[in-house]
């Protein structure tokens, strides 16, 4: 095991975070796949979900070649970013530019904090998507030859700004620790999840903004639970649609043993978490004062 991977499922087994591949130490065909993750969903940024999966041997290479062909045709971001958009709640709360500015939130800070919610409100539907198409192939669901994909004449939506670094939650003051583990896991006193979404990593850089975000999206969380409901059931619809279409290459098989129920296990946690994400994105993103732009910044007209 390469000692990347061995040092975050040591890490995972101390009961830390979930274990993760780092952007930054990736290489080799694990680089490669990262690149190409980022360019197909037209994001600066590998999501949480491919960077553990990362972590277990042989994982991330069998998904991303089932995955690939696909994305290369745009036939699942296309699907994901439809479903995404829809997936709103009845209420939607606004943070006023005031409140922003008397934070200590400036001009430049409220567009980097924009950025980071187009990202994730691009990355997220196509994540979740994908997710569910994997599982359908891990459970042996998906049986017979593909029918063939279209020509790959298809191309991804310009690609957003970099973002800034994530924050190291070790790093995290007590304070913002108290509101990413209300944010996600709904309660202040809960002991920290392992996966705590990368999200409210970028957006630790602004601890009013998370202020803010608790008073947006914890009154919600029953209508955010709703709408994450429904749009697990759409993806699954589609998922079931699209997972056919996809052919594992004959010399990559799933993670056998003990790697496979760790790949099991990240795909039911995942499936739960993502679509969460999916609404509260959207939702934050709404309620920035600059909120001209779509919450989900998908590649649809």
């Amino acid at each position: 095991m390469p000692e990347t991977r061995s040092a975050a499922l040591a890490a995972e087994s101390a009961g830390q975070l979930l274990a993760e591949l780092p952007e930054a130490k990736a290489s080799g065909e694990l680089a490669r796949i990262y690149g190409e993750i980022r360019r197909l969903s037209a994001v600066p940024m590998v999501a949480l979900i491919y960077r553990h999966l990362a972590t277990i041997p042989g994982a991330l290479e069998w998904a991303w070649g089932l995955l690939e062909p696909a994305m290369r045709v745009g036939l699942l971001q296309q699907r994901a970013w439809q479903l995404g958009a829809a997936a709103v709640i009845p209420v939607q709360r606004a943070i006023a530019r005031a409140a922003l500015r008397a934070a200590g939130i400036g001009p430049a800070d409220e567009t980097a904090i924009t950025a980071v919610l187009d990202a994730y409100n691009r990355s997220n539907p196509v994540n979740i998507m994908a997710v569910r198409c994997l599982a359908l192939h891990l459970a042996g669901s998906v049986r017979g030859p593909a029918p063939a994909l279209p020509l790959p004449a298809w191309q991804p939506p310009a690609p957003l700004a970099p973002l800034p670094s994530m924050v190291d939650p070790g790093t995290m003051d007590a304070t913002v620790r108290e509101l990413v583990i209300l944010l996600a896991n709904r309660s202040e006193a809960a002991p920290p999840s392992p996966l705590w979404p990368s999200l409210y990593r970028h957006l630790a850089h602004w601890p009013a903004l998370l202020g803010y975000a608790s008073v947006v999206v914890v009154p919600e969380f029953a209508a955010i639970d709703a709408a994450a409901a429904r749009l697990r059931e759409q993806v699954g619809r589609a998922a079931a649609e699209l997972a056919p279409r996809m052919a594992a290459p004959k010399n990559l098989v799933p993670p056998a043993d003990a790697q496979r129920e760790r790949l099991q296990a990240a795909i039911d946690q995942f499936s739960l978490r993502i679509p969460e994400m999916v609404v509260i994105g959207g939702l934050l993103r709404r309620a920035m004062p600059s909120n001209a732009g779509r919450a989900n910044q998908g590649g649809i007209n």
